[in-house]
Formats: structure tokens, sequence, C-alpha cells
């Protein structure tokens, strides 16, 4: 009887069209998160999520990490000792938290309006970029976020149908929004806002609601003064990095919890003008009882409007205008443009209107899986590998040292003070290092600037006077994250023992020494005529602006299409390969498979040229697939992250 039952309110749910739609946009929501999830490294706000895993449960009570109150940490912490601490494993539950948002906009939307509104808004969150990416981090905004709707729900059941579980849930959902995030109280100040616009001001309902206020605000009140306040004018320091906004630069940065339209910042900002006062316009200012319709709409007046001109006008004192800062303003604009949508008086407009928001979403997001936005630490962790040897020294600052040391496993990393440009002779820690070290790494790491601007790195000449044993040697430039390498031993003779790989046939490969290769390759090459070089990020899979080609586990390609006259062509690039040996390697090239197998270990970037091919067709194929996967692994045998292949420098030589 009891099976029978359940069986029937299963079927019952699934006869409901809305619970189906709800949880296909859940379902989406978890796709596009965990969608190449693990393609990008840890960045620098990320390195604090996985020192959680450093500090024991009580470190974390103790004392902040990040400027940031405790629960995320603690909650990551207890979810990497069962899950483990891969990227895959600390960002994914940013993905839960934002999957779980879709659903809790959806109560929070039939609650305020009705079904529809909520099944909108839901759709909207799932297909957002800015949900998406943030979701792809390992920080705790997705929490926050879910933590805030989930408040904002049990708000209106409080407000409409109060049960005493409310109340208690609600202190519970605020006591951890409270000890998630330090912004959370402007989520408690504007929720007090809404609660007296639609409340009566003395009854019971009010006197519950304080306790649950009151309540959860004596539970963190320890925090909050022995950490946060005495913390305070020394965490301000930290967020010097905010500029002031212009009206302009905070409706375009309000403008992507709407849609992600590829236009530039004015005409974004003015169409997010453009959209509130529609929305106003529909919603109040059309009907006959606007002080009704001001109560109706008050909550995404409240979080869309007065909380972000609050942060606004704050900022000119201390500026705080963040995107992510703002993520309860987020929800409010999503309704927005939920009301618009069924506020048309011809459905169809509203309809075609959500249909071309979704869509370019969508492409957003699609296009951001393929753009590099994070520092590639893992990249150049994987330059270093290969190269290192006992003796060498990795040096980077405190800020990267613990994420580089995770990608480097058990080669040592030291730390040493930000050192300015012209100081480095000066630094006696930094000189001692230099004079018992056999090869430096050093390892710079950048914000969204050009390298050149930085104050850091470029130490070559410095390092050359302090230790004249020390030569540079080369650099590797990776997304945001520079390697130097200086070495002891002659440079020259490094780059002469460099290899050079020459696939003379199918399943014909030869290995020279750089010096030895010169009469193969004058014989290889003959007269050539000219030179066509082939940009990374013309290969598919390749981020924009990349300047190599990441082959990351079995049978993964990268493909390009090249525009040719017909004529013989030899191809030409540099690898760098980071599997033991054998190194497996295909080359397709005109429609011929080339296979390329090197048996010894390759130390760094190496030439590789592919012998004298046809090319008959205008537009020939060049791809690279790497068909052997082998993964590194700490002492214990876990797998840390796959072995790679990099490829740069491809260019493609006719022969005359």
């Amino acid at each position: 009887m009891r099976k029978s039952s359940i069986q029937s309110k299963i079927i019952s749910f699934f006869c409901k069209w809305e619970n189906v739609v709800i949880i296909l946009l859940l379902l989406t929501s978890l796709f596009l998160g965990t969608y190449r999830l693990s393609s990008e490294s840890f960045w620098e706000d990320e390195i604090y999520s996985y020192q959680a895993n450093l500090r024991s449960f009580a470190g974390l009570v103790s004392g902040p990490l990040s400027n940031h109150p405790p629960l995320y940490f603690i909650f990551l912490k207890a979810w990497a000792n069962v899950f483990g601490t891969s990227e895959f494993s600390l960002r994914f539950p940013s993905i839960i938290f934002g999957s779980l948002s879709v659903l809790m906009i959806y109560l929070l939307g039939s609650l305020l309006y009705d079904k529809k509104t909520g099944i909108i808004a839901s759709a909207l969150l799932a297909i957002s970029p800015f949900l998406v990416y943030y979701q792809q981090e390992a920080r705790m905004y997705p929490m926050l976020l879910f933590l805030f709707l989930a408040a904002s729900v049990m708000l209106l059941r409080i407000i409409k149908t109060p049960a005493p579980v409310d109340y208690s849930a609600y202190a519970i959902l605020l006591i951890a929004g409270l000890m998630t995030h330090y912004f959370f109280v402007l989520a408690i100040i504007f929720h007090i806002a809404y609660f007296l616009i639609n409340s009566r001001i003395i009854s019971k309902s009010t006197v519950f609601f304080a306790a649950s206020i009151i309540v959860s605000a004596t539970v963190c009140a320890q925090w909050y003064i022995s950490v946060f306040l005495g913390r305070l004018s020394t965490d301000l320091q930290y967020i010097t990095w905010i500029a002031r906004p212009t009206v302009t630069a905070a409706l375009a940065t309000l403008s992507q919890f709407m849609f992600n339209f590829p236009i530039n910042e004015f005409i974004r900002a003015s169409l997010a003008a453009a959209l509130i006062f529609i929305y106003i316009i529909f919603t109040i200012l059309r009907k006959e009882d606007r002080i009704s319709a001001l109560k109706k709409e008050s909550f995404i007046l409240i979080f869309a409007l007065a909380l972000p001109l609050l942060v606004f006008l704050v900022s000119f004192v201390r500026p705080l205008w963040v995107d992510r800062y703002l993520i309860f303003a987020f929800p409010a604009f999503v309704l927005l443009i939920s009301r618009i949508v069924f506020e048309q008086k011809i459905k169809a407009i509203g309809i075609a209107f959500l249909v071309i928001i979704l869509i370019f979403n969508f492409n957003a997001i699609t296009r951001g899986y393929n753009n590099l936005d994070k520092m590639q630490l893992r990249e150049a962790a994987i330059y270093i590998q290969n190269q290192y040897r006992p003796g060498d020294t990795v040096i980077t600052y405190w800020i990267t040292q613990d994420v580089i040391t995770y990608y480097l496993q058990n080669i040592p990393v030291v730390s040493v003070p930000k050192i300015l440009k012209g100081e480095a002779k000066y630094n006696e820690p930094f000189k001692k290092i230099l004079n018992k070290s056999n090869d430096i790494f050093i390892v710079y790491v950048y914000n969204r600037v050009d390298r050149s601007k930085s104050d850091r790195g470029f130490l070559g000449s410095e390092i050359s006077a302090i230790e004249p044993g020390l030569a540079f040697f080369e650099s590797a430039d990776f997304y945001r994250v520079s390697v130097e390498h200086y070495a002891r031993r002659n440079p020259s003779t490094m780059k002469d023992d460099s290899k050079i790989i020459v696939v003379l046939k199918e399943g014909s490969t030869e290995i020279f020494g750089k010096i030895g290769a010169e009469d193969k390759l004058k014989e290889i090459l003959g007269n050539t005529g000219t030179t066509k070089e082939i940009p990374a990020d013309n290969f598919s899979g390749v981020a924009k602006n990349s300047a190599f080609i990441s082959l990351l586990y079995d049978n993964h390609s990268a493909t390009a299409t090249l525009s040719l006259e017909p004529g013989r062509y030899i191809l030409k690039f540099d690898f760098l390969a980071t599997s033991p040996p054998p190194v497996d390697m295909v080359v397709s090239f005109s429609k011929k498979d080339l296979p390329v197998r090197v048996s010894e270990k390759l130390g760094w970037w190496h030439t590789a040229y592919v012998t004298a091919i046809d090319a008959s067709n205008p537009s020939a194929i060049l791809a690279f697939t790497f068909i052997k996967d082998d993964y590194l692994t700490d002492k214990e045998g876990k797998v840390i992250h796959d072995r790679n292949i990099f490829i740069r420098n491809v260019s493609v030589i006719r022969i005359k």
C-alpha cells in the first residue's frame, strides 16, 4: 500500500509540467557549470580556498581566511576531506549551490508573483553567464546567493503563511549567511525594509521576525566583534584595488545581471537603464492602484535599485562596487526581466525578448569556455617540472606559494617578499637563495595588465650582478604568469643540447642535437619559399590570445583550417612534452597522418619539422592529436593532473 502511494506521488509530481521544467533547468545548470570545469588552473582568490584545506577546523574558526567569515571554508575543508583537493572537486560545491539557486528563485518568483514568473526567472538564472562564471570558481559566492534566496523564500513565507518552523529556518539561514560573507548584513537590512513595507508593524509575526533577527545577530556577535571589527581597518587596505564607479560603469555592471549582449559599455549601460525604466512603466506607472503596485514590486525595487544605489554612494567614500559584492541584486534583476516579459500586452513580444536574451546568454557562456581568464599556474608548474633538477630552487611571492606548491607537489617552493625593480641587490634573503642554488625558476604573477606595466619581474641584470654564476636561459610566458629560468650551466651549451625532431616519413622519426642537425635541416629544407605562421588561437579549443596549444588527455585534438596555395610544404612547430617517454602524437596535415614518437625524455621546448607534404587542396586541415595519456601522481599514487603536450610557433614553409 505504501509502495503504491509513493509511486502515485512520483507520477503526480511528473505530471505537473512546471516540475518537469524545473528539473530540466536544474540539470542544465549542473551541465553548464560542470563543462570544462578543470580547464583552467586556480587563480589568486581560489588560492585562499585551497588554503582552507591546510588549516585545522579549529584554526578556521579561530581566525579569518582571506578576510572572510569561516563557514564556506569549513564546509570546503569537510568536502575536501571526502572528495579531495583537485580543481574539479574544490569547484564542484559552487556548482551545487548555483544549481540549488535555480530552484530557490523559482520558489521566490512563485511566492512573489506566480509559477510562470518563477519558471522564467529560473531559466534566466540557469543560463546566466554571471552565474556560470562563479559556479566554476572555488569561492563562496554561489553559496552566498543560495543562502540569500533561501532566506528570502522564508521571509515571504513568514509574511504570507507564517509557521513556527519558518522563523527557525529563517534564523538559521541568516546565521549561515552572516558567517559566509560580511555583506550579508546588507541583505538583512533590506529584508527588514521589505518586511516593514509588507507586514503589519504591530503583530505577533513582527515579534517573531524580530526575534529571528536578534537570535542570528547574537550568535554571530562574538565573531563580528572579536574578529571582524578588530581587523576592519587592516582589511580595508586590501580593497584599494577597487575603483570608484561612474554612472555608466555602474549600469554596465548591473546589465550583466540581465543580459550579455556583445556591445560596448555605454550601450550596455543605456540598455540597462532603458529596461529598468520599461519595468517601472509596465509594473507601476500603468497601474491604476500604484500604491498596491509599489508594494507588489517592492522586493525588486529594494534589491535591484535601492541596494545598488546605497553601495554606489558608499563607493565614493570607500570603493566597494564589484559585481560579486552586488550578488543580492542579481536575483532581483532576473525577476525584473521576468516581469517585463509577462507585463507585455502583446505576449509574443515578451516571449521573443526572452528568447533573444537566452540565446545571447548561452552564446556568451560558450565563448567564456574558450577564453582564458584565470592565471595559468598549472601550465607554469608543468614547465618547471619538466626542467627541474635536484638543487634547483623555485621562487615566487607569498600569494602564489601555496597554489604553485600544490601543482609542483614534491618540488619545494621558496617565498620571498615582493621585490621592486632595482631593489633585488638589497634583499638579503633573496641573495642567500641565489648563492646556494643551482638553477633558479622565478614565477611572476601579474593582474590583468600588460606585464611591462608590472613592478615585478625582469630581474635578469640584477640576478647576474648578485650571482655572476647564474645566467638567464629563457622565459616562458603563460596567461598572467611568467617563469624566468636562470642557469649555472652555459645557456649556449643548453641550447645546443636541445633536440630537433625530424619526421622523415610515416613511422620514421629521427632526433638530432641542434648543432648536429644543421646539415640535416639544410637537406630537408632545401630552397625554401615563404613561411606562414599559424597563430595558436586559430586551432579549435584554444582560448583567444593564447600563445600555445594544449593537448591535455588521450585522443585530445586541436584542429585548424589553413588557406594554402597548391604546392609542397614543410610543417614546423615547437613542443614541450611533459609525458614520460615515449611521447606519442599524431600530426595530420593535408589528409596525411604522421605519427610522432619520441622515446627519450625531453627537457624543454624542442623544434619539430614534418618533411615535405603535397597540399593540393587550398583548404588544408592541420591537426595535432595526443595519443598517449599518463598522469602525474603524488607519493600515495593519487592522480594530481594529466600530463600534457604544449605546442607553439606553428608555421608552414612552402618549398620552391
